[in-house]
């Protein structure tokens, strides 16, 4: 049961990220300063959601392979369906350690094109008159 709700936790989270940055980043009419002030949090929030998705499906791999693939506990071998499981775990779990470290490095962080710094501060003019 514990685990139905944390998915469904999860996903939650999820939505409520994704609309906060629809609304924040997407739609017209916030300023750069406020969208500055969110960027962390936003960042941050969405990288704790990446993790416990990435756990998740981590146990829910070890959990079919546990409980489905019984060549293990039969024969003491290591058959087809474990050694795939095996194989997604590991690739899942370099897959979730390499966008952390893409999405965390300052170095690799998008840079504004001179055109939209431009278009930022027209807006900002145009906003205060």
């Amino acid at each position: 049961m514990w685990i139905c709700t944390r998915k469904l936790k999860i996903f939650q989270d999820f939505v409520v990220e994704y609309a906060v940055g629809f609304i924040t980043f997407f739609a017209p009419g916030l300023s750069i300063p406020i969208r500055q002030l969110v960027m962390p949090f936003h960042q941050l929030i969405g990288m704790m959601i990446f993790v416990a998705v990435s756990i998740t499906v981590g146990m829910g791999i070890s959990e079919r392979a546990a409980w489905k693939h019984t060549c293990w506990t039969k024969g003491r071998e290591l058959c087809g369906q474990q050694a795939v499981a095996n194989l997604v775990g590991v690739c899942v779990f370099f897959y979730s350690v390499l966008v952390l470290i893409l999405v965390a490095n300052p170095r690799w962080k998008r840079r504004p094109l001179p055109e939209e710094e431009s278009l930022h501060q027209l807006t900002a003019t145009t906003s205060h008159d």
